[in-house]
């Protein structure tokens, strides 16, 4: 009767290792291998963000004008419940140089920046979305506010 068991003298058993060894042979593969240590540099932590992402909080956005004048939203589109609609205004990291960021705009003159927080945006409930276009790589929109309320986050 074969039981599919090799009792032989000449039968190679498999090799024993112990919790203990398996764990030093583990640490010691990863000390050699740096490329599998995790990069957690800034630039590294960065997503990018494509045309249509939302801006994350902690962000900035930059909007030309009077922006604490009503006028200045006359002709934006508002939505079912008189929310705005694709406000366009550009949009950078909280570190960016304002003046830097109005330059990449090759579309317009700017005469008066004024800069908001999207954390303010997204609170209110709004949001900001990327909505890059040729010679304008920054460009943004912001939605989902009253106009009373963006008036408010400048």
């Amino acid at each position: 009767m074969h039981t599919g068991i090799n009792r032989s003298k000449n039968a190679v058993s498999p090799p024993r290792r112990t919790a203990w060894s398996a764990g030093v042979a583990l640490a010691a593969c990863l000390a050699a291998q740096p490329a599998l240590a995790l990069d957690t540099s800034k630039a590294a932590m960065a997503k990018k963000i494509s045309n249509g992402d939302p801006i994350p909080k902690g962000w900035i956005v930059v909007r030309d004008g009077n922006v604490k004048d009503k006028q200045n939203y006359a002709k934006e589109d508002l939505d079912q419940n008189k929310k705005l609609r694709g406000v366009s205004a550009l949009c950078a990291e909280n570190n960016a140089d304002v003046a830097k960021l109005v330059k990449s705009d090759k579309t317009r003159k700017w005469g008066n920046p004024n800069q908001a927080s999207v954390t303010t945006i997204v609170n209110l409930g709004g949001g900001v979305r990327k909505d890059e276009q040729p010679k304008n790589p920054s460009h943004c929109l912001i939605s989902g506010l009253t106009v009373g309320q963006m008036i408010g986050v400048w």
